[in-house]
């Protein structure tokens, strides 16, 4: 199978295992392209090269524009002198995906969040709203949205922990403000929970490409067969 893919000699990937239920993901590059095998720099953490086996089939993903591009690869040859190396082969078709910001998926991603006092016309507003746990209704790499008992003002500032399903890492920490707030009625007419709109201020890029990974294996899981 033929990459036929714009890549080019220290193009970055991402690379993880395949059909692992964690969104794992490791920083590599293009070291070369020769037909239809991919080198690629063997991912190292702490210093360390990550446990990679030959046969071990991986999900190799690189980003152009707005989209994601990503397929299945076997590794079919490792080196780690003079320069740690492996050696793929193509093994599913390239999937593709948009990755803006607004790209939404539905998730229930578990979400603890602390009132940040960002005015002093706030401090009795966050001190009644501390702190807040739930779960997300949806998600994007822009913000997400839950369901709480109470209204809270738009603006409002919330230190936000994002514990991703399946990461054994610790928990995204980014501050998300409020930016709009949504009554939803219950049985009697009256509103008994309110649907929280939240957008992420400042979210780093490591951040933004955990959060992106998890979409794109909802979005995959979610894709039917072609």
């Amino acid at each position: 199978m033929n990459l036929r893919l714009p890549l080019e000699i220290h193009d970055r990937l991402h690379i993880g295992p395949a059909n692992s239920p964690a969104p794992v993901t490791w920083i590599s590059r293009v070291e070369e392209l020769a037909g239809d095998t991919l080198v690629v720099r063997w991912p190292a953490e702490g210093g360390k090269p990550v446990p990679i086996s030959a046969g071990q089939e991986l999900t190799i993903a690189f980003g152009q524009s707005s989209t994601v591009h990503e397929f299945e690869a076997v590794v079919i040859d490792m080196v780690s002198e003079p320069a740690p190396l492996i050696a793929v082969r193509p093994s599913s078709p390239v999937r593709s995906f948009d990755r803006r910001s607004d790209v939404r998926v539905q998730a229930l991603v578990r979400i603890e969040l602390m009132a940040k006092v960002v005015r002093l016309a706030a401090f009795r507003e966050a001190r009644r709203q501390q702190r807040i746990r739930a779960q997300t209704m949806n998600l994007s790499a822009g913000g997400f949205v839950i369901r709480y008992q109470a209204a809270v003002s738009v603006d409002t500032v919330f230190g936000v922990r994002l514990a991703l399903p399946g990461e054994r890492r610790q928990p995204i920490q980014v501050n998300a403000a409020v930016v709009r707030c949504l009554p939803l009625e219950g049985e009697s007419g009256l509103p008994e929970s309110y649907e929280l709109g939240f957008r992420f201020l400042r979210l780093s890029e490591s951040a933004r490409s955990r959060i992106l990974r998890f979409i794109f294996a909802v979005q995959r899981e979610a894709k039917p067969d072609d």
